[in-house]
């Protein structure tokens, strides 16, 4: 299985002000050589900004961060990252996002990357949530991220489940955190009426 959106982890560091500041997957981010070395085009998957964190509550000019990327296509070679625009955090405010546009400039990145095989549980769990069968069907474990596919199958109409959300899993006495943005559904072929989640489960990223 090949992890749909890799993620990059990044800190940004103001060394003039007291500013933290985020990278937007959306705006003012661009990969130059995106068709040479990315694979089929895909929707980023959303990163809110993460003021949990122990770094981020301790160091008032220093962000840690993630942004989604498209597939590689390449078994190794170089992103070159061009970043326009950077946003703002804003702590003290009613607006939910907690972001605004503040900073416009131009940097440049090469990054060397490459591509990693991940290792592939295949799981045999049921239970139920509302009455409906749940089954934990595979754990799909990578260098930069794990995958939980839980199979929804639900054939009722009056009842049914769109989503499910799950906080966390323990693996060795060590609990990981869901993304609740990282899931992403597919419906199975083979079996009609179920829903595939792909759950990604994190521990929190240090640098």
């Amino acid at each position: 299985m090949q992890i749909k959106e890799p993620p990059l982890f990044y800190e940004i560091e103001d060394t003039a002000k007291d500013n933290q500041y985020m990278m937007d997957d959306n705006e003012g981010l661009s990969v130059e050589n995106e068709y040479e070395i990315m694979g089929y085009k895909t929707f980023p998957r959303y990163s809110p900004p993460d003021l949990t964190s122990d770094l981020n509550n301790k160091e008032k000019n220093v962000y840690q961060g993630k942004i989604s990327l498209q597939p590689l296509k390449k078994d190794e070679g170089t992103i070159k990252l061009k970043i326009t625009t950077l946003q703002r955090l804003i702590r003290d405010t009613s607006d939910q996002n907690n972001v605004t546009t503040a900073y416009e400039g131009e940097w440049n990145f090469e990054i060397p990357v490459t591509k990693q095989p991940s290792i592939e549980y295949e799981l045999d769990q049921e239970t139920e949530v509302e009455g409906l069968p749940i089954r934990f069907n595979k754990l799909t474990i990578a260098p930069t991220e794990t995958i939980l596919d839980v199979a929804i199958h639900d054939k009722r109409v009056k009842k049914r489940i769109e989503f499910l959300n799950l906080d966390h899993i323990t693996i060795n006495n060590k609990i990981l955190e869901a993304d609740p943005y990282g899931g992403y559904l597919s419906y199975d072929n083979g079996l009609p009426g179920t829903l595939i989640l792909s759950v990604s489960i994190e521990e929190k990223q240090s640098f």
